[in-house]
């Protein structure tokens, strides 16, 4: 996933994640890279991690980065909730990082204006119970396509799937 540093205000939030459910449960985890004012207080482009289980007595609990055990810190690189630098430039060559969810057990722009300039996922492995790198299989949904978008690259059987995706939010063409 590549990293930009979106301008935001202070109650408005911009992320680009990885949401990751079981079709029976409401049990769910993500990953993301956002900037988010209101949780963390300034404007950087932040690690975020999170994920919601359902207990056995109905209860609903979300733990954030390292806020509840559960979570295992692996990257030396890259901080749960940690400053992410450096960052995208519109143009230029992205920068990256590598995400990668095993159970333990926007830039602004649109899809269509592609490399350098939309937000990207690159070579997206699942990987499977076998500790196996499996190629994913996605169904896209855009709540506000208006608002942003995305577009799956053609990619051969050996590499993990890419795609584009971003838009502008909130604004005059999508409320």
């Amino acid at each position: 996933m590549n990293v930009w540093n979106p301008r935001v205000q202070k109650d408005e939030l911009s992320k680009s994640l990885i949401s990751i459910s079981a079709s029976n449960s409401a049990n769910k985890i993500v990953d993301s890279i956002e900037v988010n004012p209101r949780m963390n207080g300034d404007f950087e482009t932040r690690d975020f991690h999170a994920w919601t289980v359902i207990q056995n007595n109905g209860y609903k609990k979300v733990c954030y980065n390292l806020q509840c055990g559960g979570f295992v810190q692996v990257s030396k690189k890259i901080a749960a909730g940690g400053v992410q630098r450096p960052y995208s430039t519109y143009g230029s060559a992205p920068y990256t990082v590598d995400l990668t969810i095993r159970q333990d057990s926007v830039t602004g722009h649109f899809s269509n204006e592609g490399f350098g300039k939309a937000s990207m996922i690159f070579n997206m492995f699942i990987v499977d119970e076998h500790n196996k790198d499996q190629r994913p299989s996605l169904v896209d949904h855009m709540t506000h396509p208006k608002c942003y978008d995305v577009k799956h690259l053609p990619s051969d059987h050996s590499s993990g799937m890419n795609l584009y995706f971003g838009g502008p939010g909130i604004n005059k063409n999508c409320r």
